[in-house]
């Protein structure tokens, strides 16, 4: 299973969001049959520093999920 065109707000690498973000992606796999069952995000800064973890989620959304914690306020240092 591999994951692709990872988006936040349907953008691929998007710089200065300023609103609660949400994400999406897409799933291909060689192998028939193969779900998504569950999905963890985690979001960091662009300097590595952490944000937010969702923890593990069960279901198979893939689409226009949000982030639980209100991010936007934080603004990247340079």
């Amino acid at each position: 299973m591999e994951l692709r065109e990872l988006r936040t707000m349907r953008r691929e690498n998007p710089i200065g969001i300023d609103c609660t973000p949400y994400f999406s992606w897409k799933i291909t796999s060689s192998r028939q049959n193969v779900m998504q069952t569950a999905y963890q995000l985690k979001v960091y800064t662009q300097r590595g520093a952490f944000l937010w973890n969702s923890g593990r989620i069960f279901g198979s959304l893939r689409r226009n999920l949000p982030c639980t914690k209100n991010i936007s306020a934080i603004r990247p240092t340079m």
